[in-house]
């Protein structure tokens, strides 16, 4: 995998996406449901597409051409082939977008996540004190 789409994946993370592929929270890729919030995005059984991939390549050199079938995903639900391009997949695909979904749901976590930089549209209310805490400190030297 290029170092580029590794990062660019793992910051997608950070900025709230999950994977494209469907994936339990224990880990569990045999499925069909849509676990990544995004219904832009095909809900593939990600271990079926491993078998296939198997088989597809066994005792064979891919080629580019190889490469353009591989790349395509049958969503599970609808049946539907596309090549999503998808940074936030694992598999064979050209990783080199995000669907408009998962832009609406960085755009979300940059303007309420407390853990990103910069300006909020909200900031939720804590019980604050209104005096000054004393809190139990010691000096290392």
């Amino acid at each position: 995998m290029d170092v580029v789409a590794t990062i660019a994946h793992e910051l997608g993370h950070y900025l709230g996406l999950h994977h494209a592929f469907n994936e339990a929270e224990d880990g569990n890729i045999d499925l069909c449901e849509d676990t990544d919030f995004c219904e832009d995005t095909p809900a593939y059984n990600r271990y079926e597409y491993q078998e296939y991939v198997t088989e597809y390549s066994q005792n064979k050199k891919l080629t580019y051409e190889d490469i353009v079938v591989l790349s395509q995903r049958t969503d599970c639900k609808t049946h539907i082939t596309s090549t999503p391009n998808n940074i936030m997949d694992y598999e064979i695909s050209f990783m080199n977008r995000f669907t408009n979904d998962q832009k609406a749901r960085i755009r979300y976590v940059l303007t309420h996540s407390p853990l990103v930089p910069g300006p909020k549209v909200a900031r939720s209310i804590t019980r604050a004190t209104t005096t000054p805490q004393e809190f139990p400190m010691r000096m290392i030297k």
